[in-house]
């Protein structure tokens, strides 16, 4: 399934003749494990190589990407080799691809399409992230995994959507030391559910951002994983540059999760400098090292305009996150130019001595591990449902310092528990709408709240926000689970049966109202939703019947006998249920 550059003449021509032809908004197909293709149309068609549809694609096209390890440069190929993206088109990977029964079925946890630097496949595991700047297998791999240069002042971007990126090494020189996963310059880009992990940059004493390094750009990141990267200076998993004077670079992240990353000097997951704009909304932060300050979030940026910050963090977690100096999650500099970070609904906890190093940052309705002044600030243990902490390499029982030779950060579960102090303790005001999702096309630092909202609808599961009286503190919203009672009719299933559908029946805990219940929340086996609903308030059962073929897909090859079905929603004020229902699959597979 590994893929790298090995293009033709006759491809090359062939190329040329369909794009004369002229044609925008097309789909380009691509699959290491296809027979092989010059057109790309189809996935028997595909293409193998995924820098030959970067190559056709342009503005408005699609490349789809099937399951597989895809390099951009063949074993001992140029280590500048890069996936080269420069016009404004959608790339997206978790396709199962040709030869499977469904070769558009999409499922990027299932069908994962890495985009590796490791020419040579030959990258040695590491246990921490920082033993990646020293391990030598990794001297021959890509300096940037991909590259991107669209230039910011177009008015659409380019999108990533579905893809895990590893493998890079920018240990060269100038710009060559930036961004071993990706690096963005003068660019706008929207990526989506994508994860960086195991990439470094940093040459000597230079260089930064070991995922990703923005210089001048604009980028949208939604439910991205910054995992065990590494840096020789700044940003272990991102560098956020902008030019200085021009108030023009801006980020966003919602939903993303930052664990484990490392810098040698500064900024152990986020270095935010030079008019960047950056906001943060329903995001974790953990087990980040910086060697010297900002364990989690290093903030220099600063203003020419008016803004109110330059780091908007909302809802989000911070812990077991380390810093040599100061900060172990957050340090800032306040200088002439308004530099400074505002927390609003957040946990600050358990993160190295002085764990908030600042003069600016502003927080409100937070909780943090030390005093604090903000309106509806706490100082209280949020009860996680199970830290995360640093144990030595060989044995997780023994706990140790961060600075542990042998320290490894063991991830927990930061759920909280239902006796939480952060629990109902957020913002009174808070008012639940989408982010932003808008990249912005001119300057903005003027006015800032123009271009994202500081809230969100749902949580980093992806439930309703303020499930209770108030919004919860922190990444996760405790959800309010009402008792139910589910029934699946008929209760015998044959695998073999023709017929159209299941009826499901549900009935709520005494006090609630069936139909209060969110039609659209109903989901069966959690991904199953029905095609019919009735509800009857007097008998008070809400009823939805399920196409019987997908209730048969997801029993397809268990043995006869009793299972059970989840059946799972919402209220329309956001609490939960969820039931079990007892069938049994009777007759012939």
């Amino acid at each position: 399934m590994e893929t790298g550059k090995k293009q033709n003449v006759w491809f090359v021509v062939s190329v040329i003749l369909f794009v004369s032809a002229g044609a925008w908004g097309r789909v380009y197909y691509v699959d290491a494990d296809a027979p092989g293709s010059t057109l790309g149309t189809s996935w028997e068609e595909a293409f193998i190589y995924l820098e030959d549809a970067l190559w056709v694609a342009g503005d408005g096209d699609e490349i789809r990407v099937a399951q597989g390890v895809y390099k951009p440069a063949e074993p001992g190929g140029e280590r500048e080799a890069s996936f080269e993206i420069t016009s404004a088109i959608t790339i997206k990977g978790g396709y199962a691809g040709y030869g499977e029964p469904n070769p558009d079925a999409r499922d990027t946890e299932v069908y994962k399409t890495i985009l590796s630097g490791d020419l040579n496949g030959d990258d040695a595991d590491v246990a921490r992230p920082q033993d990646l700047l020293e391990e030598p297998t990794r001297a021959e791999n890509s300096y940037h995994v991909v590259r991107v240069n669209y230039y910011y002042s177009n008015s659409t971007e380019p999108v990533l959507d579905g893809f895990t990126i590893t493998g890079g090494s920018a240990d060269g020189a100038y710009r060559d030391n930036n961004g071993g996963g990706m690096y963005v310059y003068y660019s706008r880009l929207k990526i989506i559910d994508c994860k960086f992990i195991n990439n470094k940059a940093g040459y000597g004493t230079g260089g930064g951002g070991g995922a990703l390094a923005f210089r001048n750009s604009r980028i949208i990141f939604t439910r991205c994983d910054f995992i065990c990267n590494a840096v020789g200076r700044d940003g272990g998993a991102l560098l956020l540059d902008g030019c200085g004077t021009c108030n023009d670079s801006y980020a966003e992240f919602q939903d993303c999760k930052f664990v484990n990353n490392f810098a040698r000097n500064n900024g152990g997951a986020l270095y935010n400098t030079s008019n960047t704009l950056t906001n943060m909304i329903n995001c974790i932060l953990v087990g980040n090292v910086a060697e010297a300050y900002g364990g989690a979030l290093y903030n220099t940026a600063y203003s020419y305009g008016t803004a109110e910050y330059t780091v908007s963090v909302s809802n989000c977690t911070f812990t077991g996150n380390w810093a040599g100096y100061g900060g172990g999650a957050v340090y800032e500099i306040q200088d002439d130019y308004s530099s400074h970070t505002t927390l609003l609904n957040s946990i600050i906890w358990g993160n190295g001595a002085d764990e908030i190093r600042s003069s600016g940052t502003i927080a409100t309705y937070s909780d943090i591990s030390c005093t604090w002044p903000g309106v509806g600030n706490i100082m209280s243990d949020p009860l996680f449902v199970e830290p995360g902490y640093w144990a030595h390499v060989n044995n997780p029982s023994i706990v140790v310092e961060p600075d542990d030779e042998n320290a490894v950060w063991i991830d927990g579960d930061y759920h909280l528990q239902a006796g939480s102090p952060c629990i109902d303790a957020g913002d009174p005001a808070y008012l639940a709408i989408p982010s932003g999702g808008v990249l912005p096309t001119e300057y903005f630092f003027d006015s800032p709240l123009i271009y994202v909202a500081r809230t969100s609808e749902t949580d980093l599961d992806g439930q309703s926000r303020v499930a209770g009286d108030r919004v919860d503190m922190g990444v996760y919203e405790l959800q309010i689970i009402i008792p139910a009672e589910a029934e699946i009719i008929p209760h015998n299933i044959n695998l073999s049966s023709k017929g159209k559908w299941f009826t499901c029946n549900i009935r709520l805990g005494e006090g609630f109202d069936v139909t209060e219940i969110d039609p659209g929340s109903i989901r069966l086996e959690e991904t199953i939703r029905p095609l019919w609903m009735w509800f009857d308030e007097a008998k008070q059962v809400a009823m939805f019947k399920f196409k019987r073929s997908d209730v048969q897909a997801v029993l397809e090859g268990l043995e006869p006998g009793e299972v059970e079905l989840l059946v799972s929603g919402e209220l329309n004020d956001g609490a939960v249920f969820g039931a079990s229902a007892a069938v049994k699959i009777v007759g012939k597979h």
